[in-house]
């Protein structure tokens, strides 16, 4: 089991070993003098295992600058660091020296938790030394201080070995060594189990792993729940136990391949989960192999597809439609690069210059082909690159296969991001017959006038439909453009929590038995808010992205709104506790209201989040509500950092990126508030805040009352 976990978690982590995380990066770039020496600090316990010529260097920095602050915490960690460095050379006498320095100033600064740390590190190499260099001696120069920080099962085989074999010391220290050994490679093996398998339950994805014989001999919670069956229902079984024949003697057939050539395997399949729908999966595979190198089975991840399988066919019905209505369209277009290539033409435009067909077509250019420049349509198509502007006109032109026809043309650039235009669409139309029609119609006055009323109306109306469609264009860059830089921060946003999960396992991973099993727990509690805050994230994006997409259905009911604020509140209470902050309640039992239930939850579970990320421990967040005509007014009140005038103006807006740090460092994104803006407003409602800096805050927001 360890070895295939190890796998797993190697390919994930190894691009980023050699990283510094961006905090760290961060201090020492702007941070105070102490922030600096508690991040060199942290870079030399990093590189420890890894580099410790670097580990070495890191650490003097810190205690140089631990010893220009005053600053004792910082000054014991730089010490028990380079202490660490001298150990793992073999430099125990130093080590020694550096580990007591560090000891005693931990118990200067009574830091209980560093004291523990310090004292087993400085006994176990204190055993070392003398059990390596004064095997005869070793049992006169144990103290009872240091027999103190050794576990009691050490002590007593240690005191025991020594009343009762002093003849034969040398075989008894042998005999202990190995047994704490064996004691701690026990201990260790199996929290590092329990560890990785609790690293492999928190991956959102099924994981398994299966012997020679193709049986399952371990799993995480999502295969569980993928099956409908427990781990003891999985563990022994083959792929036929729970699939058809065909699609198990297709997993048996990879397994078989992957198990022989020890390569990756990937490939696509439709398999039947425990919820009784057909999923698309990706299931992916690798063998592990012993430290000889001897393949001992294999690990696979499922991951499920199904969505991106429905994106792709509405993707494709959406060309096919789009391809479609260009192939089919009465009028002729054209799309050709900056350079005036032809990139592709439709089939009514073969037909207005009787082109045989596209490739002939296209070997033409619009900038140096002479029956074009002759024509004037070159001019036009250059006025409009340099211009930038739409152009319209029309002409006469005879085509390369001899084809005469009156045109009239529509040139319309279309710019990338950065400004510059790289494609031009060209709209035809053949007006030849109207032109004929005119030099007809000039001999009848009347005839004559109807004519150029029509011709005049049907120009007005294009240049009115050119106008509303490059109105509608405009508008529509600058949404994708607004949207795309929205979802750029999105996206480094929800980079960064899984950066720091990567570095902590990391560290875990490299580190594991330097670390207290209270540190250990912090970091794993460290690591559950990380996910915690991006799954609140993804939460956020995915109602936003329905919201936007129309998925989103709103359905409004009477509501109690008291009802609906108690709920919110006791989600939050375990929060408010950890951070020593009031809840109190102020909703009136009679406020109803006519909303969509998920809607309202929402936003007072994103706008309570917001105040106890920004209020600090002895604060108080209030929800309180009242009425304000045919609304009731609901208010979630805080007695936190507040916000300045500045900030205000930056909130709930979707094209500026806003984002501010909580008390306890929280991280956030701004997209809570936008959601919370849109899901107010589609209510019927609005939302706003009144904030003074240093004061509080209190995010306000109406809905319609109901009517019973």
């Amino acid at each position: 089991m360890k070895k295939a976990l190890l796998i797993l978690f190697f390919c994930v982590f190894q691009c980023y070993s050699n990283a510094i995380p961006d905090s760290i990066g961060l201090k020492l770039k702007s941070g105070s003098a102490i922030e600096k020496a508690d991040a060199y600090n942290r870079l030399s316990f990093t590189v420890l295992y890894v580099e410790k010529e670097k580990s070495f260097n890191y650490a003097h920095k810190a205690l140089s600058i631990s010893d220009k602050e005053n600053y004792l915490v910082g000054k014991a960690e730089a010490l028990f660091n380079i202490g660490r460095v001298y150990a793992l050379s073999n430099s125990n006498t130093l080590a020694a020296e550096y580990f007591m320095q560090s000891l005693n100033i931990y118990k200067k600064i009574r830091q209980d938790k560093n004291i523990r740390v310090n004292s087993d590190f400085y006994a176990d190499l204190m055993l070392r030394q003398e059990l390596m260099t004064k095997t005869s001696e070793s049992h006169n120069l144990i103290t009872e201080k240091e027999l103190e920080v050794m576990t009691k099962s050490h002590k007593n085989m240690l005191i025991i070995l020594l009343i009762s074999a002093i003849v034969i010391v040398p075989l008894l220290i042998i005999i202990l060594l190995n047994y704490i050994s064996k004691r701690k490679r026990a201990i260790g093996l199996t929290e590092q189990n329990q560890f990785l398998q609790t690293l492999l339950d928190s991956i959102p994805n099924p994981i398994f792993y299966k012997n020679l014989n193709f049986s399952f001999v371990g799993c995480n919670s999502e295969l569980e729940k993928m099956l409908g069956k427990k781990k003891e229902e999985i563990i022994g079984k083959n792929a036929a136990d729970f699939y058809n024949v065909d699609i198990a003697d297709k997993m048996n057939q990879i397994d078989g391949v992957c198990l022989k050539s020890g390569s990756i395997q990937q490939y696509d399949a439709s398999l039947t989960f425990a919820d009784g729908k057909i999923h698309e999966t990706l299931i992916t595979k690798t063998a592990f192999r012993d430290n000889k190198g001897k393949v001992e089975g294999l690990i696979g991840i499922i991951i499920d597809i199904t969505k991106i399988r429905e994106l792709e066919n509405q993707i494709k019905i959406k060309e096919e439609y789009y391809r479609l209505m260009f192939e089919n369209a009465p009028v002729g277009i054209l799309l050709a690069d900056n350079e005036g290539n032809i990139i592709d033409v439709n089939p009514a435009l073969l037909t207005i210059i009787g082109s045989p067909s596209q490739e002939e077509t296209k070997k033409i250019n619009l900038l140096t082909f002479s029956l074009l420049i002759q024509s004037g349509f070159s001019e036009k198509f250059r006025l409009c690159l340099d211009s930038g502007k739409p152009v319209v006109a029309e002409l006469y032109y005879k085509s390369a296969w001899g084809k005469e026809a009156f045109l009239h043309i529509n040139l319309n650039p279309y710019h990338s991001n950065n400004g510059i235009i790289e494609r031009i669409q060209l709209m035809v139309l053949d007006i030849s017959e109207i032109k004929i029609a005119e030099q007809k119609l000039q001999l009848l006055i009347e005839e004559l006038q109807n004519s150029n009323l029509k011709i005049s109306s049907y120009a007005e109306e294009l240049q009115s439909a050119n106008a509303r469609l490059l109105d509608s264009e405009a508008h529509l860059k600058d949404a994708n453009a607004t949207k795309d830089k929205f979802f750029s921060i999105i996206s480094h946003d929800l980079k960064n929590p899984f950066n720091v999960l990567l570095n902590y396992s990391n560290l875990l991973s490299q580190s594991y038995q330097d670390f207290t099993e209270r540190e250990k727990v912090e970091l794993i509690n460290d690591m559950k808010h990380s996910i915690e805050s991006t799954l609140r994230l993804v939460d956020n994006l995915l109602q936003w992205s329905r919201s936007q997409t129309g998925v989103l259905k709103h359905n409004p009911d009477i509501l109690m709104l008291k009802e609906i604020a108690v709920t919110n509140l006791y989600m939050a209470k375990t929060a408010a506790k950890s951070k020593g902050i009031n809840l109190d309640l102020d909703v009136n039992d009679e406020h109803l209201v006519f909303a969509d239930q998920n809607i309202v939850t929402t936003v007072m579970r994103n706008l309570i989040s917001n105040a106890l990320k920004f209020t600090p421990s002895g604060g108080t967040i209030t929800v309180l509500s009242h009425e304000s005509g045919d609304f009731v007014e609901v208010e979630i009140r805080d007695t936190g950092v507040g916000i300045s005038d500045k900030d205000k103006e930056k909130l709930f807006r979707i094209d500026v990126h806003h984002t501010k740090i909580g008390t306890n460092k929280e991280m956030g994104t701004g997209l809570g508030l936008i959601l919370c803006k849109e899901f107010i407003e589609k209510s019927g409602g609005r939302i706003w805040v009144e904030s003074r800096l240093g004061k509080g805050t209190s995010f306000k927001f109406t809905l319609p009352k109901a009517e019973l």
